[in-house]
């Protein structure tokens, strides 16, 4: 790309439009995490009752009479003891639908929410003050005198504070996803970021072939 069409350069990355064989998998991802909120929902709010005690608090109250209390699994219990668990247990198996609809909801949300990059597109900026990435609405700005290093891959570009290769890597920096212009993301960013490597000084790279 000539250097007078470098001034800026925009795209965006829509990860529904990579299809199964992208980097990213909303279409998987979405229905693991809607499964998974019904099993956490699920074990939140499943009466946790023997199987069976419902029908043997009714047994036992059947039997009372007038008879002081009742012996149920060895325990004695009064016939207060007993309506008053058979009330919990039957509540409990009421109200378990609608508990798990809504801690269903719940959890899909958070568990949507914390993967929001996985399905939500992105934009992105690059420019001479730095890189601009716009998600969910909101805009930040990184200067690329933040920036010490760049890694290319085959699907993104990581930028990192780090000079050398580190495993503070993915915490010190952020990645920028290709769509369709690999080459001149990385010609762009070659202008900006010094690419050094884990053998000697670093160089300024020159574009995609320096950078494989």
């Amino acid at each position: 790309m000539p250097d007078e069409q470098l001034q800026i350069l925009r795209w965006s990355f829509n990860p529904w439009k990579q299809g199964l064989g992208g980097w990213r998998r909303p279409q998987l991802a979405l229905p693991l995490s809607l499964m998974l909120a019904v099993i956490l929902s699920w074990s939140l709010t499943v009466p946790n009752f023997p199987q069976g005690y419902e029908a043997q608090l009714e047994g036992a109250l059947a039997e009372l009479g007038n008879a002081p209390f009742a012996v149920l699994d060895g325990r004695q219990l009064s016939r207060e003891q007993v309506e008053g668990q058979l009330a919990q247990v039957r509540t409990a198996r009421e109200s378990f639908p609608v508990q798990w609809l809504l801690w269903g909801l719940v959890s899909a949300v958070l568990l949507l929410g914390m993967n929001a990059s996985l399905y939500l597109p992105v934009r992105y900026e690059l420019n001479e003050q730095g890189v601009r990435v716009e998600f969910m609405g909101m805009p930040s700005l990184r200067r690329w005198e933040h920036y010490r290093n760049f890694y290319p891959h085959e699907h993104l570009v990581h930028l990192t504070t780090l000079p050398r290769p580190s495993a503070l890597d993915p915490f010190r920096g952020h990645s920028l996803m290709f769509s369709g212009n690999r080459d001149s993301v990385l010609a762009y960013i070659g202008k900006h970021v010094e690419r050094r490597d884990s053998k000697g000084p670093g160089t300024r790279d020159q574009g995609p072939a320096s950078g494989q």
